[in-house]
Protein backbone atom coordinates (compact mmCIF):
# COMPACT_ATOMS: atom_id res chain seq x y z
CA UNK A 1 0.00 0.00 0.00
CA UNK A 2 0.94 3.82 -0.69
CA UNK A 3 -0.48 6.89 -0.39
CA UNK A 4 -2.19 7.91 -3.72
CA UNK A 5 -1.64 11.96 -4.85
CA UNK A 6 -5.67 12.63 -4.15
CA UNK A 7 -5.56 11.01 -1.07
CA UNK A 8 -6.39 7.57 0.33
CA UNK A 9 -4.50 4.92 0.23
CA UNK A 10 -3.48 2.54 -3.11
CA UNK A 11 -3.44 -1.31 -2.06
CA UNK A 12 -1.73 -3.22 -4.99
CA UNK A 13 -2.41 -7.36 -4.94
CA UNK A 14 -0.15 -9.84 -6.74
CA UNK A 15 -1.12 -13.29 -7.07
CA UNK A 16 1.56 -15.68 -6.03
CA UNK A 17 0.16 -18.69 -6.19
CA UNK A 18 1.92 -20.17 -9.43
CA UNK A 19 5.28 -19.04 -7.97
CA UNK A 20 4.15 -21.26 -4.57
CA UNK A 21 2.75 -23.85 -6.62
CA UNK A 22 6.50 -23.97 -8.74
CA UNK A 23 8.84 -23.54 -6.00
CA UNK A 24 6.75 -26.34 -4.02
CA UNK A 25 7.17 -28.99 -7.25
CA UNK A 26 10.94 -27.93 -7.67
CA UNK A 27 11.35 -28.29 -3.86
CA UNK A 28 9.75 -31.79 -4.24
CA UNK A 29 11.83 -32.94 -7.22
CA UNK A 30 14.50 -32.23 -5.97
CA UNK A 31 14.16 -34.30 -2.58
CA UNK A 32 13.01 -36.97 -4.61
CA UNK A 33 15.92 -36.92 -6.81
CA UNK A 34 18.10 -36.66 -3.26
CA UNK A 35 16.35 -39.27 -1.55
CA UNK A 36 16.87 -41.66 -4.69
CA UNK A 37 20.67 -40.65 -5.20
CA UNK A 38 21.14 -40.98 -1.40
CA UNK A 39 19.60 -44.64 -1.38
CA UNK A 40 21.80 -45.67 -4.45
CA UNK A 41 24.19 -48.75 -3.60
CA UNK A 42 26.41 -47.35 -6.57
CA UNK A 43 28.40 -44.32 -5.84
CA UNK A 44 27.55 -41.26 -7.90
CA UNK A 45 29.08 -37.88 -8.22
CA UNK A 46 27.85 -35.44 -10.59
CA UNK A 47 30.81 -32.82 -11.51
CA UNK A 48 29.21 -29.21 -13.34
CA UNK A 49 30.33 -27.75 -16.09
CA UNK A 50 32.98 -25.82 -14.17
CA UNK A 51 34.30 -28.86 -12.78
CA UNK A 52 32.80 -29.12 -9.66
CA UNK A 53 31.41 -31.75 -7.66
CA UNK A 54 27.87 -30.45 -7.63
CA UNK A 55 26.42 -33.78 -6.05
CA UNK A 56 27.76 -37.07 -4.37
CA UNK A 57 25.73 -40.07 -2.41
CA UNK A 58 27.15 -41.58 0.80
CA UNK A 59 27.89 -45.01 -1.13
CA UNK A 60 30.68 -43.22 -3.17
CA UNK A 61 32.06 -41.35 -0.23
CA UNK A 62 32.19 -44.52 1.48
CA UNK A 63 33.70 -46.50 -2.29
CA UNK A 64 36.95 -44.09 -2.05
CA UNK A 65 37.00 -43.95 1.96
CA UNK A 66 36.31 -40.09 2.10
CA UNK A 67 34.84 -38.24 4.72
CA UNK A 68 31.64 -36.20 3.71
CA UNK A 69 33.32 -32.90 4.81
CA UNK A 70 36.56 -33.68 2.35
CA UNK A 71 33.71 -33.66 -0.41
CA UNK A 72 31.88 -29.95 1.02
CA UNK A 73 31.79 -26.92 -0.85
CA UNK A 74 31.74 -27.68 -4.01
CA UNK A 75 35.54 -29.01 -4.73
CA UNK A 76 37.11 -29.29 -8.25
CA UNK A 77 37.32 -32.43 -9.66
CA UNK A 78 41.09 -32.00 -9.83
CA UNK A 79 40.98 -32.27 -5.85
CA UNK A 80 38.33 -35.01 -5.50
CA UNK A 81 40.27 -36.95 -8.36
CA UNK A 82 43.62 -36.60 -6.05
CA UNK A 83 41.84 -38.20 -2.83
CA UNK A 84 40.46 -40.65 -4.90
CA UNK A 85 43.69 -41.65 -6.65
CA UNK A 86 45.38 -42.01 -3.45
CA UNK A 87 43.08 -45.01 -3.06
CA UNK A 88 44.09 -46.53 -5.83
CA UNK A 89 43.26 -46.74 -9.47
CA UNK A 90 45.98 -46.21 -13.05
CA UNK A 91 47.32 -42.90 -13.13
CA UNK A 92 46.00 -42.75 -16.80
CA UNK A 93 42.89 -43.71 -16.35
CA UNK A 94 42.26 -40.89 -14.11
CA UNK A 95 43.58 -38.27 -16.54
CA UNK A 96 40.92 -40.07 -19.02
CA UNK A 97 38.02 -39.29 -17.08
CA UNK A 98 39.94 -36.01 -16.32
CA UNK A 99 39.27 -35.27 -19.83
CA UNK A 100 35.50 -36.06 -19.39
CA UNK A 101 35.03 -33.65 -16.58
CA UNK A 102 36.72 -30.96 -17.95
CA UNK A 103 36.17 -31.05 -20.93
CA UNK A 104 39.69 -31.04 -22.31
CA UNK A 105 38.67 -33.92 -24.12
CA UNK A 106 35.97 -35.31 -26.58
CA UNK A 107 33.21 -35.90 -24.58
CA UNK A 108 31.87 -39.67 -25.02
CA UNK A 109 30.18 -41.90 -22.41
CA UNK A 110 33.60 -44.07 -21.17
CA UNK A 111 34.01 -47.04 -18.97
CA UNK A 112 36.59 -48.85 -16.95
CA UNK A 113 37.92 -50.75 -14.13
CA UNK A 114 40.07 -49.49 -11.16
CA UNK A 115 41.99 -51.71 -9.19
CA UNK A 116 41.92 -50.02 -5.19
CA UNK A 117 43.69 -50.43 -2.94
CA UNK A 118 43.00 -53.92 -0.62
CA UNK A 119 42.12 -55.62 -3.79
CA UNK A 120 38.91 -53.63 -4.86
CA UNK A 121 37.82 -53.62 -8.26
CA UNK A 122 35.47 -50.84 -8.75
CA UNK A 123 33.99 -50.56 -12.31
CA UNK A 124 33.05 -47.07 -13.55
CA UNK A 125 31.49 -45.06 -15.83
CA UNK A 126 31.27 -41.04 -17.39
CA UNK A 127 28.54 -40.34 -19.01
CA UNK A 128 28.25 -36.56 -20.34
CA UNK A 129 25.21 -34.40 -19.64
CA UNK A 130 23.87 -32.57 -22.49
CA UNK A 131 24.41 -29.31 -20.15
CA UNK A 132 28.07 -30.00 -20.09
CA UNK A 133 27.98 -31.47 -16.72
CA UNK A 134 29.42 -35.37 -16.18
CA UNK A 135 27.97 -37.94 -13.81
CA UNK A 136 30.18 -40.67 -12.53
CA UNK A 137 29.09 -44.19 -11.49
CA UNK A 138 31.57 -46.28 -9.50
CA UNK A 139 29.85 -49.89 -8.56
CA UNK A 140 32.33 -52.44 -6.15
CA UNK A 141 32.30 -55.28 -8.60
CA UNK A 142 34.94 -56.82 -6.24
CA UNK A 143 32.59 -60.04 -5.37
CA UNK A 144 31.80 -60.80 -9.15
CA UNK A 145 35.67 -60.43 -10.04
CA UNK A 146 36.60 -62.74 -6.96
CA UNK A 147 33.78 -65.26 -8.01
CA UNK A 148 34.67 -65.23 -12.17
CA UNK A 149 38.15 -65.85 -11.25
CA UNK A 150 37.32 -68.65 -8.15
CA UNK A 151 35.28 -69.97 -11.69
CA UNK A 152 37.98 -69.28 -14.06
CA UNK A 153 41.02 -71.45 -11.79
CA UNK A 154 38.58 -74.22 -11.38
CA UNK A 155 37.70 -74.41 -14.99
CA UNK A 156 41.43 -74.67 -15.39
CA UNK A 157 41.81 -77.55 -12.88
CA UNK A 158 38.98 -79.44 -14.47
CA UNK A 159 40.42 -78.96 -18.04
CA UNK A 160 43.82 -80.25 -16.87
CA UNK A 161 42.53 -83.34 -15.35
CA UNK A 162 40.38 -84.25 -17.87
CA UNK A 163 43.58 -83.61 -20.31
CA UNK A 164 45.47 -85.97 -17.97
CA UNK A 165 42.71 -88.87 -17.62
CA UNK A 166 43.33 -88.51 -21.69
CA UNK A 167 46.76 -89.13 -22.15
CA UNK A 168 46.80 -91.28 -19.61
CA UNK A 169 43.76 -93.52 -21.62
CA UNK A 170 46.48 -93.23 -24.94
CA UNK A 171 49.12 -94.26 -22.71
CA UNK A 172 47.84 -97.43 -22.09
Amino acid sequence: GQPHPFGGLLYLFEDMTEQLNMERRYNDLFNVQRSTLDHLVEGVAFFGTDGRLKLWNAAFADLWGLEPQQLEGEPHFEKVALLCAARGGDAAEWDLVRGQVTGAAERLEMRGRMECADDIMLHYAAVPMPDGATLMSFVDMTDSVRAENNLLEKNEALETAVRQQWQEFFDR
